[in-house]
């Protein structure tokens, strides 16, 4: 193998024995080392003499070495986030060719309404572009804020968040300003939405009400 300037390398433990010495033979084949340790003291000499760089971490902790592997990439801080996955990301391409295997035999028809595309911002209503959808937007980027200024270029100005909490709410008045947001997390809510949808004619369908059916 071929050692070059361009590949970095994380030292555990760098700053003594052999993962110090690892640390000095990499460096002098060009390798930009970090090193992590908790003996900072050491640590600091030893990155200072190869030209590397000194995290101080306690390897047997995830949460320290990620902030210390953060620093090491130039962030300040590293904070855990608590969610059930890393969706929207490369790390769930795995997970999205599977799906893409299973939604190839799921029946999907062309949309009537337009579905913004979670990756370009775009309308789609052709079942093989809303299928390529589902599966590779688990694995890739989320374009919220094209995704409502978009909206807003073909005039949409009121929005319904459906379900509890109103996060999302809160970000779309940050992109559009002056939009309306209708929130429905519970039983009131939705019968507030439904009688703005039926006073500003939104609602428009031959024979009953199909609120009415719902109760509303």
């Amino acid at each position: 193998m071929q050692l070059t300037s361009s590949i970095a390398a994380v030292i555990t433990g760098g700053a003594s024995g052999l993962g110090e010495a690892t640390a000095r033979k990499l460096a002098e084949h060009g390798v930009k080392v970090a090193i992590l340790d908790l003996n900072a003291e050491k640590g600091r000499i030893v990155a200072a003499e190869i030209g590397g760089i000194f995290c101080r971490a306690d390897v047997t902790s995830d949460e320290s070495v990620d902030t210390a592997l953060a620093e090491a990439r130039g962030a300040t801080r590293a904070i855990p986030l608590s969610v059930s996955g890393a969706f929207h990301s490369p790390i769930m391409a795995s997970a999205a060719n599977k799906l893409a295997r299973f939604i190839i035999n799921t029946d999907i028809h062309d949309a009537t309404i337009p579905i913004i595309s979670n990756m370009t911002a775009t309308p789609l209503t052709q079942s093989t572009a809303l299928r390529n959808e589902l599966a590779q937007q688990l694995a890739t980027p989320v374009q919220w804020v094209r995704t409502i200024e978009y909206l807003t270029s073909v005039g949409i100005t009121t929005f319904f968040e459906i379900g509890p909490g109103r996060a999302l709410a809160g970000m779309i008045k940050r992109i559009a300003r002056g939009a309306k947001i209708i929130n429905i997390g519970n039983v009131a809510e939705v019968e507030k939405a439904a009688a703005f949808v039926r006073e500003i004619g939104l609602l428009q369908c031959q024979g009953p009400d199909p609120l009415k059916g719902m109760g509303l």
